[in-house]
């Protein structure tokens, strides 16, 4: 009898401990997916943007895996960012097909750029540190692909100037900013597409790329058809 009572006692013990661990692991889960699923404007299927009619849509171009997205903020000519079409956190989660076209990205975009607005170089960045403002932080995979010019520039009625030549760029300078899409912002986006579209020809690139810009800019903006680019 005694035996009996402590084999129940044993049992209910272990088993309170499994339901605990068991608690443990899913909330754990829904702590993840919770990050995943907050609000994450990389996510956002452009697609989806596109069918509904709204026009304040920044992606140029995209694959299955990356998307190539103006920076409403063109303080630097032509800059851009390549984001990952799967929300993860950090590079290292990257599948071996995604840093494998990454590659292929980078190989194409670099050139594509220097040559649509006569830059010398293009600096790449990767940092998610703004994510890390929020609790929880929710950060996403993408790439910085920032043009530099030693010259002003004309383009589309505006003038660029990056008054950091020849040293590290300063993201905090925001002229030639708009969050919401403007004439001179769709015409960087039909340029560079352009210029993109040549590269790819030129490379023989196996990248299948959709051009999402097409879609939905004025079609006065020919992505065919070469803006002009004045330097002073």
């Amino acid at each position: 009898m005694i035996l009996k009572k402590y084999l129940i006692n044993e049992m209910k013990i272990r088993t309170f401990f499994i339901l605990l661990a068991i608690s443990a692991l899913l909330s754990n889960s829904l702590y993840s997916m919770n990050k995943i699923t907050q609000s994450c404007i990389a996510c956002t299927p452009v697609r989806a943007l596109v069918a509904g009619g709204q026009e304040n849509v920044f992606t140029i171009c995209q694959t299955k895996l990356w998307k190539y997205v103006l920076n409403p903020n063109q303080h630097y000519l032509g800059r851009g960012l390549l984001v990952l079409q799967r929300h993860i956190p950090d590079l290292e989660q990257l599948t071996d097909k995604e840093e494998q076209e990454f590659i292929q990205w980078r190989r194409t975009l670099t050139p594509a750029l220097k040559t649509a607005f006569g830059g010398r170089i293009v600096n790449l960045l990767y940092g998610t540190n703004l994510a890390f403002r929020e609790t929880p932080p929710n950060p996403h995979v993408h790439w910085h692909f920032i043009p530099r010019n030693e010259s002003k520039v004309t383009f589309a009625g505006q003038i660029f100037h990056d008054t950091e030549w020849a040293s590290v760029f300063d993201l905090s300078k925001k002229d030639n900013m708009a969050l919401e899409i403007q004439p001179f912002q769709k015409a960087i986006m039909a340029t560079v597409a352009s210029y993109l579209k040549k590269q790819l020809q030129d490379d023989k690139s196996s990248l299948d790329v959709e051009f999402i810009i097409e879609h939905y800019v004025d079609d006065k903006l020919n992505t065919d058809k070469e803006i002009e680019c004045k330097k002073d």
